[in-house]
């Protein structure tokens, strides 16, 4: 698979690594990036990569650990 293009810890390798971590998986292909990259900028990748995988509340999306439930 050829990524040259993506820049090492770019926002989409940080998305498919979070991604692939799901028991169904969805390991890196080329195929994958080109559908990342039509639904997120590379900064709202990186941003979505982040994100709790169990349900959170608004406060906890942007990072407010006094009302941190999770």
């Amino acid at each position: 698979m050829d990524v040259s293009h993506v820049s090492l810890r770019s926002g989409y390798i940080e998305l498919v690594e979070r991604l692939n971590r799901f028991p169904q998986g969805a390991p890196p292909s080329e195929t994958l990036y080109q559908i990342l990259k039509i639904l997120f900028s590379e900064r709202e990748a990186g941003l979505v990569a982040q994100l709790p995988i169990k349900p959170f509340t608004r406060p906890v999306s942007v990072g407010n650990p006094a009302t941190d439930e999770g």
